[in-house]
């Protein structure tokens, strides 16, 4: 009897990425999600913020990355908001005060992470019901994608 892998056991990587600067100074870029040889989704970012398409071949490679995600990936998306919410208010654009409130809310947030993260959708719209309760209005594949991007490459464009 083989054994087939769990998410948590799972890697997946981001690879045949290409990128470049839009005009309008957004990153765009293409890449696949692969768990070995096999491309799993191919997401297209035009660069013109929160277009992403996230292209799959059946559901069941999108469900393993969506629970990847879910998963592995929390540390990495928490920090993420965190850092947005340092950012704005180190911009000026929110005070000290309501950051704070914004935290407080970050916490109920991935105490329910954790708790939908044990879900297990059978279908695209389940996962996205799931992917909405947790706050992400696009999808998630495409939101996390982007933000792996991003950080990987935004030191090239905006030292």
């Amino acid at each position: 009897m083989t054994k087939t892998a769990t998410p948590k056991q799972t890697k997946i990587t981001v690879s045949k990425l290409s990128h470049r600067l839009s005009r309008n100074g957004w990153i765009s870029y293409n890449c696949e999600l692969r768990k070995g040889r096999t491309c799993l989704a191919a997401i297209d970012q035009e660069g013109c913020g929160g277009d992403e398409r996230v292209s799959w071949n059946n559901t069941e490679h999108y469900l393993l990355i969506h629970h990847w995600i879910l998963d592995n990936q929390r540390d990495f998306w928490r920090q993420y908001e965190v850092e947005t919410i340092n950012y704005m208010v180190e911009l000026g654009h929110k005070s000290l005060k309501d950051s704070w409130k914004e935290k407080a809310e970050l916490v109920k947030k991935y105490n329910l992470w954790e708790k939908l993260a044990k879900k297990n959708p059978k279908s695209w719209s389940e996962a996205r019901e799931i992917q909405q309760q947790l706050g992400f209005s696009d999808d998630m594949v495409g939101a996390w994608t982007t933000v792996y991007v991003e950080n990987k490459l935004g030191d090239k464009y905006y030292d």
